[in-house]
């Protein structure tokens, strides 16, 4: 489904580079045309050349509708003709002309040259903060899609061979991947995400991407199946988490979208004064190890802690046997199982 749906954004990103490319070239052929033939009647009326350059207009118009056939398009190659010709015409203004000295006598005026100079840094400053904000949307839409892509799960359905719950007493539904994608899919689908600068420059990948669990099931299942994100609030709550501000090695790092918990991880490092890291399974992607606040979740995160020994769920040891899952005890955070 995933690659059926890159190989129709590609087919749509070759189809719109093909119509602008008709769109910049008949235009820029139907300006030749007007130039040329113009040249060629520079003796004759100027209704004569009116009506060439007309016509020849029409025909690039026509051309741009029959070789693209879409309105939107014949429409932009029309408006390139207008401007292009309105501009020769402009320029020959007599009226324009004498403008355009009255408007040069008056730059020469001091006041009025560093009036310009100030719209200018007026405009400049305006124009940062537009991009500034603009910038900040299209990477936020990124990161959505980013997450939206690596949260794409395969068939999902109740494990029959695990059963889990929270200290509580109270069930917690696992899932198992029924068909698990191949390494080389879900290669496609993690490189777009690992590949983005600000990823790639603050990650180091510790485990492969695999769709066997999630991030929430790398952790509360030791890496065995899939937990949704909406189980985890019970969790929290059932297994005595509560919120720290200066966290530890073993601790939980949970982010949120709203009030929507959307991923979670582990503290791996936590030493005085220095940044933090933190270990997570990137949904279907892989397990990477980063700065809390360099990923595609977000800066809305808390730091979580337990009494409890470990993160993975009751019933779930007895149920299966150990996985290599780099996820650490509480009380033993630097020894990992491999």
């Amino acid at each position: 489904m995933f690659l059926c749906r890159v190989q129709l954004e590609l087919d749509v990103m070759r189809d719109d580079a093909y119509t602008q490319l008709a769109i910049f070239f008949l235009a820029g052929i139907g300006l030749l045309a007007a130039g040329c033939a113009n040249l060629l009647l520079n003796r004759r009326s100027g209704w004569l050349r009116a009506a060439a350059t007309a016509s020849i207009a029409a025909l690039g118009i026509a051309t741009a509708w029959v070789w693209t056939d879409n309105s939107a398009a014949t429409a932009q190659c029309g408006l390139i003709l207008a401007c292009g010709l309105a501009a020769c015409l402009a320029v020959g203004s007599e009226r324009l002309a004498s403008s355009i000295a009255v408007l040069a006598r008056s730059v020469r005026l001091p006041a009025v040259r560093w009036s310009i100079v100030a719209l200018i840094g007026v405009g400049t400053a305006g124009a940062a903060i537009l991009h500034h904000e603009y910038s900040e949307e299209r990477l936020v839409d990124r990161q959505m899609t980013d997450l939206e892509i690596l949260t794409t799960q395969p068939p999902l359905a109740a494990s029959l061979s695990t059963r889990a719950t929270t200290d509580q007493g109270h069930p917690v539904p696992i899932k198992d991947a029924i068909a698990p994608r191949g390494e080389a899919m879900l290669g496609v689908i993690e490189e777009d995400v690992i590949n983005l600068p600000m990823i790639r420059e603050n990650v180091i990948r510790r485990q492969p991407a695999s769709d066997h669990t999630n991030c929430h099931g790398w952790i509360f299942t030791g890496g065995r199946c899939w937990i949704m994100g909406s189980e985890v609030e019970q969790i929290l709550s059932d297994n005595r988490y509560q919120v720290v501000v200066s966290p530890k090695p073993g601790d939980l790092v949970i982010y949120r979208n709203g009030s929507l918990i959307i991923h979670s991880a582990v503290v791996r490092y936590a030493p005085d004064g220095q940044s933090v890291l933190i270990e997570g399974k990137w949904g279907c992607g892989g397990v990477f190890v980063h700065p809390p606040d360099k990923s595609i979740y977000g800066l809305n995160f808390s730091y979580y802690r337990s009494p409890r020994q470990g993160h993975v769920l009751a019933g779930i040891e007895s149920h299966s046997s150990p996985n290599p899952t780099q996820v650490p005890e509480a009380m033993r955070p630097d020894e990992y199982t491999e």
